[in-house]
């Protein structure tokens, strides 16, 4: 090397493309896309760190949705470790996320604030078709599958989930919690379209014919757990705010698909 000259360090790999459209971040277990005006973050993360899953969250196969730069489906947050217990709790529940939460097939147990034992193996990522990307978690109990795929013909997302018992022919019942971001306003244009806007940003959300009930709740005195409601957001430590939800429920089974779909609304 040339006196007075500074090698240069090779840049290090930090994801890698799998399908044409998404990015994996191995380390984190996250999966960015983004297409023709969205933003898709796919969290196949381990619950959390090391064998304890400190500060860890009940978030696996949740999917987080922007479009043209605007924020539409959240991760709930944080809140604040210790002013607020119930509501911490709350946000770090399976519930509070957006993965298939199904009582059947349990992920994790809590042990104390900021750990967990029993903890689930990291989701399963697989490539499926050239469109079709895979999440599965799986556990002794069961399995519970996400798949997304991209829309060409109609510029939006497909979202199907599946959840497989450990009796594959007896059925498990399951709910999805689509969380808004708080200002969001939702509006049932039919039995299963809602139609979402926030900052001047419109889209679509079709429900598939397989899920058995389809919920807005548009207020934040609804279901709870622990004593705080479901549908609270916290985009800033220690600030809370309520969001909207869209809550499927469904009877899962070997052979059932329940399907969601996310379509720009200039399109339709």
């Amino acid at each position: 090397v040339p006196v007075g000259r500074r090698t240069r360090r090779p840049k290090k790999k930090c994801g890698e493309f799998i399908a044409d459209h998404w990015l994996l971040y191995p380390e984190s277990g996250m999966a960015v896309s983004r297409m023709e005006g969205w933003t898709l973050r796919w969290d196949l993360s381990p619950l959390g760190y090391l064998s304890i899953a400190a500060h860890g969250h009940l978030d696996a196969l949740h999917l987080s949705v922007w479009y043209r730069g605007v924020a539409i489906i959240v991760d709930p947050g944080t809140g604040a470790y210790y002013g607020d217990v119930a509501m911490r709790n709350t946000l770090a529940s399976r519930e509070a996320h957006n993965g298939p939460c199904v009582p059947s097939i349990p992920l994790a147990r809590r042990l104390g604030p900021f750990m967990w034992v029993s903890q689930h193996k990291p989701p399963l990522i697989r490539l499926k078709g050239e469109n079709s990307l895979l999440g599965q978690v799986s556990t002794p109990d069961g399995q519970i599958k996400r798949f997304i795929n991209w829309i060409e013909s109609r510029s939006g997302w497909v979202v199907t989930d599946r959840v497989i018992g450990a009796d594959a022919h007896s059925g498990a019942p399951f709910s999805v919690n689509w969380q808004f971001a708080p200002e969001t306003i939702l509006t049932q244009v039919s039995e299963r379209r809602i139609r979402a806007d926030r900052r001047g940003v419109s889209i679509l959300i079709e429900v598939g014919h397989s899920w058995k009930t389809v919920d807005l709740v548009v207020k934040g005195d609804a279901d709870s757990i622990n004593g705080e409601a479901l549908g609270s957001c916290s985009p800033s430590f220690r600030k809370v705010q309520f969001g909207p939800r869209v809550v499927l429920t469904g009877i899962g089974g070997e052979s059932c698909q329940f399907e969601t779909s996310f379509i720009p609304l200039a399109l339709e």
